[in-house]
């Protein structure tokens, strides 16, 4: 059984996303926060295998939480959930230990796979970052990096979700 937290300042969103779990047996909804400070809160007391979180949350934000959240409790995986499609958000993400970066207009099914795979010690981008993520893996913050074609070919076919 996964054990999931669900955190977003909305409640229409917190209802949603409990309502889409609520189907599938292999998955459970042990606890809700309306921001990051109650999302440490309840890690204190709750078991929690997977914790998906809106990024931009009042009071302490996603990002931050996140970075507490790996730092605390190491073993949870973070799947961040945001409006923003922009590649500087998925990079702070990652580089805070989220394991996923969804976006809030994905489908249920995406964001059902992304939980499995992550519970599974995988990692999950939404198909519409994809060309984004692809573009800037192609430069970084000191200049334009020259790939293989075959180099290319692989990271294609990684960001089509093959290994």
């Amino acid at each position: 059984m996964i054990k999931i937290l669900i955190a977003d300042d909305h409640k229409v969103l917190l209802d949603g996303f409990k309502s889409l779990f609520e189907n599938i047996n292999d998955i459970e909804v042990v606890a809700t926060a309306k921001n990051g400070v109650e999302v440490l809160d309840l890690l204190k007391s709750t078991e929690v295998d997977v914790v998906l979180m809106d990024i931009n949350m009042p009071i302490l934000n996603g990002v931050e939480t996140c970075k507490k959240i790996k730092k605390l409790y190491p073993k949870i995986k973070v799947v961040a959930l945001s409006m923003y499609k922009e590649v500087s958000y998925v990079k702070r993400m990652k580089a805070y230990g989220a394991s996923a970066y969804l976006l809030k207009d994905d489908s249920s099914n995406e964001i059902i796979k992304a939980i499995y795979e992550v519970y599974d010690g995988g990692q999950y981008f939404s198909k519409q970052l994809k060309d984004l993520l692809f573009n800037n893996v192609l430069s970084d913050d000191l200049g334009v990096v020259t790939l293989t074609r075959r180099e290319k070919e692989v990271i294609q076919l990684i960001s089509e979700g093959l290994s």
